[in-house]
């Protein structure tokens, strides 16, 4: 499954270990490189259906492009 980033700033924050720390803090760090590790190992959302749910949800007027949630909002 290919992962796209919005902007290639965060595209760094998001594949180099020690900016994303930096960035992110460790523990949001962790659970973002778990995501990314599961996303590009899947060839598609079918076969990440016996995994937890990771509050995945296609956005409006982008078909096929889906967000992923990291933490919870409570």
């Amino acid at each position: 499954m290919k992962i796209y980033f919005r902007t290639t700033k965060l595209q760094k924050q998001c594949s180099e270990n020690r900016t994303m720390v930096k960035e992110f803090g460790q523990k949001m760090s962790g659970k973002l490189q778990q995501r990314l590790m599961k996303r590009e190992a899947a060839d598609s959302l079918e076969d990440m259906s016996h995994l937890p749910p990771a509050r995945c949800h296609e956005l409006e007027n982008r078909g096929g492009v889906f967000s992923v949630a990291l933490y919870s909002s409570r």
